[in-house]
């Protein structure tokens, strides 16, 4: 498991089981793979941004299972490939775990531009400054 200092509410999480797996298996999943930007935004937000030259975005999927995001691709079908490939694309998949619960995962967005998939998660209204009017 890594966990993420600057931000230390998001953790990125890799299944144990998977880790096991990917021992033996030929789907071995590297975590620095795609690079994964994750920062606050002047909102306060947290922004994921993966960089995935190549993807199409139909063969990428963003879900949220209770406190976890998990960001995933299907690698594209080599068969279809014509010439010679110079760029990994690679099916991949990372989950990032909300350990604060101050991250409001329901109203998350995503967007897919440019090869680059931005997925934007509001804080939760507990974690926003509230100014309490004194009577």
């Amino acid at each position: 498991m890594t966990i993420n200092t600057t931000f230390p509410q998001l953790i990125l999480r890799s299944d144990w089981e998977q880790l096991l797996r990917s021992s033996f298996a030929e789907d071995y999943n590297d975590n620095n793979y795609p690079f994964t930007d994750v920062y606050k935004n002047e909102d306060g937000d947290t922004i994921i941004e993966c960089a995935l030259a190549g993807f199409s975005k139909d063969a990428l999927s963003v879900e949220k299972e209770d406190n976890k995001i998990t960001i995933s691709g299907s690698a594209p079908d080599q068969s279809k490939v014509v010439g010679t490939r110079r760029i990994a694309r690679r099916g991949f998949r990372k989950s990032y775990v909300d350990t604060t619960g101050l991250l409001d995962l329901d109203s998350m967005t995503a967007s897919f531009s440019d090869g680059l998939l931005k997925v934007q998660v509001p804080k939760a209204e507990k974690a926003k400054k509230k100014t309490v009017s004194i009577v």
